[in-house]
Formats: C-alpha cells, structure tokens, sequence
C-alpha cells in the first residue's frame, strides 16, 4: 500500500510543472543572480587565490546551490500534503483501510525521493556549468 501511495505522490509532484518549477525557483535566483552581477566581483576578489580563482568561485556558488536545492524541493514536495488536506483529499485516505501512519510514511518517503532526483539534477548542471 505504502508503494501506491508513494506512486501517486511522484506523480502528483511531477506532472504539475508549476511546483516542479517553483520549488527550484530559488535555485534559478541563486544562479541568475551569480550570473548577472555577482559572478565577475567573486571573481575579481578570487584573483587573488591564482590560476584557479574563478573555478574556485565557481565550485563554491554550485555547492551553496546545491544546499538549496535539497531544502527547496524537498519542502515543494511536501506541498502535496498540504495540497491533499486543502482540498479534502485526505478525508478519503482516512476511510480508507491505509494506516495513518503509512500515508505519513509514503509522504516523508516521496519527499525523500523528489528531494534526492531534483538535487542530482541540479548537481548535473553545476557540474556543466563550472
């Protein structure tokens, strides 16, 4: 039961592209920011660290990034609990023969799981990008 229920949360997450791409949206500020304005004054600062300033820079920003993502998506994924209350939709996992525990569990799991793919994704592209 949990695996359905875990099933349904993943699908839920991602075929709404609106919460996909608002829980990455301070990722998206973080790097547009160091893009525009920030990127060239780090770098002028890590002129000073050699050779290697910018990429220093560079891997520095992508891990602050990364620690973004991870918090971000993971709390967009629980969106969909408060989702399901709002619009009753727990009301019928209730009557339901499912445990208030494994709907509980299916949710944190499912959090777990968008939190862990959309964090590599964004460990993909801060990757291309230094």
């Amino acid at each position: 039961m949990i695996l359905q229920l875990l099933r349904r949360n993943l699908r839920v997450y991602f075929r709404d592209r609106a919460t996909v791409f608002f829980s990455m949206l301070g990722v998206i500020i973080i790097i547009g920011l160091y893009l525009m304005f920030l990127g060239n004054t780090l770098a002028e600062v890590g002129q000073y660290a050699g050779d290697n300033g910018r990429f220093m820079m560079d891997s520095w920003i992508m891990g602050g990034v990364i620690a973004a993502a991870s918090i971000t998506t993971a709390m967009g994924a629980f969106g969909i609990m408060v989702d399901d209350t709002q619009k009753k939709i727990i009301r019928d996992f209730e009557v339901s023969p499912v445990r208030r525990w494994q709907l509980v569990l299916a949710y944190v799991l499912s959090s777990i799981i968008i939190g862990i793919v959309m964090t590599c994704f964004t460990f993909v592209l801060a990757e291309v990008y230094i």
